[in-house]
């Protein structure tokens, strides 16, 4: 167990149940969590501009932390495996995998919580591992990479903004 973010001049790290934030290499802050942690992402808030981390939790949990105190939960329907800020038309948006191989998106600054399904699973693929977006295709719209726990790689075209758009599969690379 063990995950960091970087934003800008802010260090998050996070171990099995502790959450640190280090500004300037200086200590401003940690939250003890009852809960394993297994990712960290840092944003800063579209309305607020206030400076605000994610950690996302093995007990069907995402917690959203302002100054090291839990702001938010939000629960999952599967345990949360990483989270992922993908960046489309200068706007943010949280995503996150699921251990039942699901991608999401979530809505910190409207609902607070979470919004609705990216990428299903209906043909029964293992967990998601890790998510990182590029623009691959050189379109000029970033693509969503996901890695899953079978050591399965895809690549998708996401519309975002339109939820009747469903993702498109770019890319796999399947491992027998």
């Amino acid at each position: 167990f063990g995950s960091r973010y970087v934003l800008g001049n802010d260090l998050f790290v996070c171990g099995k149940h502790i959450y640190n934030h280090y500004k300037d290499c200086k200590d401003v802050g940690s939250y003890l969590c009852g809960d394993c942690i297994v990712d960290v992402v840092a944003l800063h808030s579209e309305k607020t501009h206030r400076l605000i981390s994610l950690i996302a939790c093995e007990g069907r949990m995402i917690r959203a932390l302002e100054h090291a105190r839990v702001t938010l939960s939000m629960e999952t329907e599967s345990a949360p495996t990483t989270l992922h800020i993908l960046e489309q038309n200068s706007i943010k948006y949280v995503l996150f995998g699921t251990a039942d191989g699901r991608v999401g998106l979530l809505d910190i600054e409207e609902l607070q919580s979470f919004k609705r399904w990216i990428i299903g699973n209906e043909k029964y693929y293992s967990g998601i591992s890790c998510m990182h977006s590029y623009d691959l295709t050189g379109d000029g719209v970033k693509n969503l990479i996901i890695g899953r726990n079978d050591g399965n790689l895809e690549m998708y075209s996401v519309n975002i903004l339109d939820e009747t758009d469903g993702p498109i599969i770019i890319f796999i690379d399947v491992r027998l």
